[in-house]
């Protein structure tokens, strides 16, 4: 969808101190140079991701922490902002996530971003969860 604007009676600064008036039949244009040079936009980097079963989820304190069972062993990963963090469910259908051991112990994949400075006894902080 385009759409056009009209600039009617607009004021131009010719140089300073000077001031006319723009008439009524010139349109503003826009004209792309040609020396121009596209960029493609920067590709987000890549987020690390870990893959293992849920085996807990630890809701003590303000925040709650994902206990993941991977190949590299029990890694914690802290559920900063529960409205920033992207869930898909797979094939298996929904997954109930609850305080405690988990009854089921699903497989998951999980998106985050390395704790920051001061942040200890987490892995990571979850922004993706693939289940």
């Amino acid at each position: 969808m385009v759409a056009q604007t009209t600039v009617r009676d607009a004021v131009v600064q010719r140089s300073p101190g000077q001031i006319e008036q723009m008439p009524h039949h010139d349109q503003p244009a826009l004209r792309r140079r040609e020396s121009a040079v596209e960029q493609a936009p920067t590709p987000a980097p890549k987020r690390p991701t870990m893959t293992g079963k849920f085996v807990q989820l630890d809701c003590r304190g303000s925040q709650a922490r994902m206990i993941v069972e991977t190949d590299a062993g029990r890694k914690t990963f802290l559920i900063e902002d529960p409205a920033k963090v992207a869930i898909t469910a797979g094939s298996d259908g929904p997954v109930d996530m609850t305080c405690g051991a988990q009854k089921a112990t699903p497989k998951v994949e999980i998106g985050y971003d390395t704790p920051r400075t001061g942040q200890t006894g987490i892995d990571g902080i979850v922004r993706t969860l693939a289940f």
